[in-house]
């Protein structure tokens, strides 16, 4: 984080806390900063997390010359930071405003071909540094990168995942192609290399119980912190879901049709529209099944095309409500 000296003189920008903010909320302060110095302005801004729900923020107090954003975290205190700097850039000036998710889980989901990874640059710290960056503004909170497991090469995915980490971005590992017995000693070596993966996905395939209660379950419980499971087609696999919940398995799991997202956390779209009225009923359609999220299939190597897909499903996403709804729960009233 820089000093203050070397803060442009034109805007000073106090930080309270400025030890705790490191990563998610360093980035919207940069992002303030940039806008700030663009339109030439002087605010004082004071930055503190506060006790609200996560990923909710407060811009408050404010004056021609100051203001205070607070968040319920580090993300949401991000939130608050870059939601300051488009006000700033599009209108000059600050307005008092709050921000609250509507739904929990707004993530993207990358399953790059073979041929797609021999591109030159795919796996560059620039491209991936500007995806996590263009994430973090549109509100997707989680991003799955989906592989072969003998393509998980440590270096790699510990960059990614840092990277992610810095923009406010849970990162998942998904796995492609057929679960083999190398399985278990893949995902040992993955999780205890890269200790930033949030989470693993993979396919409920014919495998018996006992497949993954030894290569899934017992390497996810040995990892030594929190690592979520998104099971998918576990809809036709109650004997492997049993067996997750009884080893005691964080579940996250993704269902394929709004129908079948009822009882399950988020729902998994393919080739996801991009308009803000059908992106926004098609919100409404998911939430009434009982789905408390999304996650968009993203197609090619061409990730960072996607920006008005993030922007319309990050954005509405997060500014979701429903009757009943607050920070993406339903009230005591609703439940009733």
């Amino acid at each position: 984080m820089p000093s203050l000296s070397k803060v442009p003189s034109r805007f000073v920008l106090f930080f309270v806390c400025a030890a705790l903010f490191a990563g998610p909320s360093e980035f919207g302060h940069q992002e303030l900063r940039a806008a700030l110095t663009e339109r030439g302005i002087n605010l004082n801004v004071t930055t503190e997390l506060n006790l609200d729900q996560p990923e909710t923020f407060h811009i408050s107090a404010v004056t021609s010359t100051s203001a205070r954003i607070s968040g319920g975290d580090l993300r949401g205190l991000m939130y608050g930071l870059l939601e300051a700097a488009e006000q700033i850039r599009n209108t000059g000036k600050l307005t008092a405003t709050n921000g609250e998710p509507g739904l929990r889980l707004r993530s993207v989901r990358v399953a790059p071909l073979d041929t797609d990874l021999v591109v030159l640059g795919f796996f560059g710290v620039d491209r991936w540094t500007k995806f996590f960056q263009m994430l973090a503004r549109n509100r997707i909170n989680r991003a799955t990168l989906v592989l072969p497991p003998e393509k998980w090469e440590g270096d790699r995915i510990r960059m990614l995942s840092m990277l992610a980490k810095d923009y406010g971005v849970d990162f998942n590992m998904g796995v492609r192609g057929a679960l083999s017995p190398r399985l278990g000693a893949q995902l040992r070596k993955m999780l205890t290399e890269c200790v930033l993966v949030r989470g693993v996905e993979l396919e409920a395939g014919r495998e018996p119980v006992d497949y993954f209660r030894t290569n899934v379950f017992a390497p996810l419980a040995e990892a030594g912190r929190r690592v979520t499971l998104d099971l998918r087609g576990v809809d036709a696999r109650s004997d492997v879901l049993r067996a997750a919940v009884a080893a005691g398995v964080v579940l996250d799991v993704a269902s394929r049709t709004s129908a079948a997202a009822l009882g399950n956390s988020f729902h998994a779209v393919a080739s996801p529209e991009s308009e803000p009225d059908t992106v926004r009923a098609r919100l409404n359609i998911l939430a009434s099944a009982g789905a408390t999220g999304f996650e968009v299939d993203l197609a090619g190597v061409n990730v960072e095309g996607y920006e008005r897909v993030y922007w319309t499903w990050g954005r509405a996403g997060y500014a979701y409500r429903t009757a009943g709804m607050s920070a993406g729960k339903a009230t005591s009233k609703s439940k009733k």
